[in-house]
Formats: C-alpha cells, structure tokens, sequence
C-alpha cells in the first residue's frame, strides 16, 4: 500500500506541474501532447481490466477523421461518465463529470480533462491496491484530433465491462440534453414546435435504428451550421451492422458537442441543466425521442437564419 501512496502523490504532483505551467506550456501543446496522455490512459485501463478479471473484446473504433478539439474533449466527458459508473459499482465516491464549456475548445482545455481521466483512473488503482505502472509512454508528434479521438473511443469501450454496459436509460437521458439545446435555438431564432407529431416507431428497435437516426439528426445539424454561416462539421461515416449502445450514445455525444458549437458560435451561454438518471427506458424510448429532435431540427433548419 505505501507503494501505492508514493505513486499517487509523485503523479498529483507531476499532474500539478503540467497543469500549473499555464501560458508557456498551453502554447506549445498540440494534439500529440493530448494522444500521448491518451496512451496514458488506455494502459492504465488495461491494467485495471486485468485487476478485476474483465474477460471481454472490446471492439477497435473506426477510424477517425476531422474531429475538432470540442469532439475530443466530449468523447474524454464520456470516459469520464463510464469512469464514474465503474467507480459506483466498487463503492467508490464518483466523479463528477461536468460539461463541455460554453467557450471554443482549445488544446489545453482538452489536455486538462485528459489529466482528470488519468487522476480518476489512478484513483481506482489505489482503491483496489493495484501498484502495477504503465510503462513509460513516447511522445509522437504529428498527432491530430481524430487521433486521439480513435483513442479515447478505445478507452471508452475498453470500460464498458468495468461500468456495465451502456443502457437504454443512458442515451435516452443523453437525447434529453440533445432536446434542451434544439429547445435553445429554438428560442433563438422564434421557432415554435406546436403541432408537432408524436413520432411512431416500432417496438422493436435495435441499437444500430437510434444510432442510424442521431446520424441523421447530425447531418441536419451540419445543414443548420452551414446556413448560419458556421465552419460546418463533417459527418462520420460509421458501420452499423453491429452498431451497440455504447455507439448510440457516442453519437448523441457528438450531438451534443455540435449544438455547443452552434452555441457558442451564437453567443448563447446558458448552460444545460443535469437531469437525474432514467430508469425503465426501452429502445423505442429512444427512438421515438430521436425522431422527436429531428423534427424539430427541420423546423429550426427551415427559419433559421445567419447571424
């Protein structure tokens, strides 16, 4: 155990130095920094795997391509949420998640939260008086965002046996944050949703309809960026036949991440409120709530108008 403490204070403190550098070192940070402390992070899952006999495969990401900083920064939240479910199932106090700012995302904003995954990940690794290190981790430059992007997607499904699995309560409580921004816009740009439809969906739905509808959702997005005079995202090209919840809710994050965006670029900085976990949802839940965004998204796409 004294092992352990030595450990965790020489990293507080090496944590403590990187971040306390400020302007000198956020200046020279670049996504490689970000990928290397990816690399932190998914050997250190690894070994916590292995300490609690997690026996799964988790699948490799698809190749990733033109992800910003705020993409990256929400994918290191959902880690963080999975951290924090993980940490529930071990009797552990969470941690709590937060929320991507309401300001443009910039490396060093990233760069911080991966620090936070890496001080939780150590956490777990002292509550369970795992004293194994990672080894050392090189730095590789040329790094982009989808880079590390790939990477903490990879982390994310390597906790999905640690957390249990993602659920339909989830994401469909994720699609209600999805809900609240449209519902923010729509006050923006003075669009009703009267009259809106209930969406009708059939009662069997498979992961790979509601990640199918929240792609989209996000190509109506993109429309919506474009037609406000945006820098408009790219939409991911992803493989669904085996899509899995853990896919659906990492789209409703990417949702989210672009109605920040949209947000930000608008100067509307009130932010989201944290709803409490849902419980009993189905998959026709979900996607019914889905549709349900997407028809308001055609209503805000159809009146909006660039800023």
């Amino acid at each position: 155990m004294r092992i352990v403490i030595v450990k965790r204070v020489a990293f507080v403190i090496l944590t403590w130095m990187l971040v306390a550098c400020g302007d000198v070192f956020a200046q020279s940070l670049t996504p490689s920094h970000v990928f290397q402390n990816s690399e932190r992070i998914v050997a250190e899952i690894v070994i916590l795997r292995e300490a609690l006999g997690a026996d799964d495969y988790p699948p490799d990401p698809e190749k990733q391509t033109l992800k910003k900083p705020i993409h990256v920064y929400t994918k290191a939240l959902e880690v963080l949420e999975k951290i924090a479910l993980a940490e529930k199932r071990l009797g552990l106090a969470t941690v709590e998640v937060g929320q991507v700012p309401l300001t443009p995302i910039e490396p060093q904003d990233v760069y911080n939260v991966t620090v936070r995954v890496l001080e939780e990940l150590q956490n777990m690794k002292e509550y369970l008086a795992v004293a194994t290190p990672i080894e050392d981790v090189p730095f590789v430059d040329g790094k982009a965002p989808s880079h590390v992007y790939e990477n903490l997607w990879r982390a994310s499904y390597m906790l999905d046996n640690l957390a249990g699995s993602i659920k339909p309560d989830d994401v469909y409580r994720h699609v209600r944050y999805v809900h609240f921004e449209i519902d923010l816009l729509a006050s923006e740009f003075n669009v009703s949703f009267n009259g809106l439809p209930t969406p009708q969906v059939e009662p069997q739905v498979r992961p790979k309809d509601v990640a199918a509808q929240g792609l989209l959702n996000l190509n109506k997005l993109v429309r919506l960026q474009k037609k406000i005079g945006m820098d408009a995202s790219f939409v991911p090209t992803m493989t669904l036949v085996r899509a899995t919840p853990s896919d659906a809710f990492d789209i409703t994050n990417i949702l989210m991440a672009e109605l920040v965006r949209i947000k930000v670029h608008l100067g509307l900085l009130t932010p989201r409120p944290v709803y409490p976990s849902e419980t009993g949802r189905k998959p026709a839940d979900v996607l019914r709530l889905m549709k349900h965004a997407s028809m308001k998204l055609d209503r805000i796409v159809a009146n909006a108008r660039r800023s």
